[in-house]
């Protein structure tokens, strides 16, 4: 177990370097093709807009075998900017990354402390004002990005995180996940402090805990408009599979624990967007995503004990219904089946007797069902309608919300079959 995600020689240079109130961080992995590009962008705007507060800039990365690191030190950056390199330790993933990223703040005394993706394609200078600005000015302690638009997908975002804490907790945040943020110096200490960095939050729940946790514990989150946001991501597939895994597992887990707030007063404000700070990108025509991609990768998630795992997880009505959508792919998968289906697997994840784990795993083929239904009802709207789109399915979780209630008091498990492949006939 790792008390540090910084090894012992960052943090002695760390601690022999002037502090400074700004501290933005590059967490990377096998990134050499876009890492060049990030470094460069935020650089630049570091020292364009914060050259007086004598910026930090940290790359830290999870042990790429294909000199990542390397690169992203060798670019070329303004005189102004401080540059820090280092590989973390912790458990693989890029929640361990920013924690190693939040604990160089601490240290350097940050009032500030912001994370960019290193995978990003569509970054610029004018993104750094409009994330650190309004933590900087002291205005908010959290600042999450409200993109016009993300590829290749967004759906985790627009379909489970932004509709579920909507409805729970009153957070009008339309990208909780998002990969970028800023934060204050001292909420950045207290997330270094807390003890989870031995579970999914140090691999892909980070997003989903960080937000989650600065929501609840009552800190003052605001949004930003970043224009479009283009990455280079891997395929739909084993990988993406797990992140979803670990990020909405997360999710479920935080907001099943924290169960006692949902829909309490004293925690619903609202999230406002700051257009002042936007560095005022519009997205690209073509922005919307096919969702070929995504049915292909419905039969590809299931496997042969997926259809057990549905008998045994959504009530009868809303089983029927998937096993029709699913014989018959060109029926919509409506946000109001969705909104239940969610919540079926939201209480037995968290209340039933069987492993978690496989309890989303099964969510996966329903997911890229909803997810290409979403995306065909997109595909000719302008951005007006595609947000309204979003807004939608975030205001049926909200009127489906009685049925949570009743499914979480009165759930009893379902005689479960035995999952163990080896008894699979």
């Amino acid at each position: 177990m790792y008390e540090t995600a910084l090894p012992p020689e960052t943090r002695n240079l760390i601690r022999s370097m002037k502090p400074s109130p700004l501290v933005i961080g590059i967490p990377s992995y096998r990134n050499i093709a876009t890492v060049g590009a990030v470094v460069s962008a935020v650089a630049q705007g570091m020292d364009r807009h914060y050259r007086h507060l004598e910026p930090v800039l940290i790359n830290t990365d999870g042990h790429s075998f294909d000199q990542t690191l390397d690169l992203a030190m060798k670019i070329p950056v303004p005189a102004s900017v401080r540059r820090i390199g280092t590989r973390y330790h912790g458990l693989p993933g890029k929640g361990s990354a920013i924690r190693s990223i939040m604990e160089a703040a601490t240290l350097l005394g940050a009032r500030t402390c912001a994370v960019i993706e290193a995978d990003v394609t569509t970054v610029t200078p004018e993104w750094i004002p409009a994330l650190v600005g309004p933590v900087v000015s002291g205005e908010f302690d959290m600042i999450l990005p409200h993109y016009l638009f993300q590829r290749p997908l967004a759906g985790s975002n627009d379909l489970l995180a932004h509709p579920l804490l909507h409805t729970l907790f009153g957070a009008d945040l339309r990208t909780p996940l998002a990969g970028e943020f800023a934060m204050s110096g001292f909420l950045a200490g207290r997330m270094c402090d807390k003890d989870v960095w031995e579970t999914d939050v140090a691999r892909a729940g980070l997003n989903s805990w960080i937000t989650t946790t600065a929501i609840l514990e009552g800190y003052k989150l605001g949004q930003v408009r970043l224009g479009e946001r283009l990455h280079v991501s891997s395929p739909i597939g084993s990988m993406a599979n797990r992140k979803f895994l670990q990020q909405v597992g997360t999710l479920f887990r935080l907001a099943y624990i924290y169960r006692k707030f949902w829909r309490q007063e004293n925690i619903r404000r609202p999230t406002p967007l700051h257009d002042r700070w936007q560095p005022g990108a519009r997205a690209s025509a073509n922005s919307w995503p096919s969702a070929k991609p995504v049915k292909a990768a419905i039969q590809k998630s299931m496997n042969r004990n997926t259809a057990r795992l549905w008998a045994s997880i959504l009530l009868p009505e809303n089983l029927a219904r998937v096993h029709d959508l699913i014989e018959h792919d060109h029926k919509p998968f409506t946000a109001e089946l969705w909104a239940k289906v969610v919540y079926d697997f939201f209480v037995v994840y968290n209340q039933g007797e069987g492993d978690p784990d496989r309890v989303i795993e099964a969510l996966i083929p329903l997911y890229h069902t909803r997810l290409a239904s979403f995306l065909e009802a997109g595909m000719n709207l302008d951005e007006d309608g595609r947000d309204a789109l979003i807004a939608e399915q975030a205001t049926v979780f909200d009127s489906e919300f009685p049925y949570l209630l009743n499914r979480a008091s009165s759930y009893v498990p379902w005689p479960r079959p035995n999952l163990h492949p080896q008894a699979v006939p």
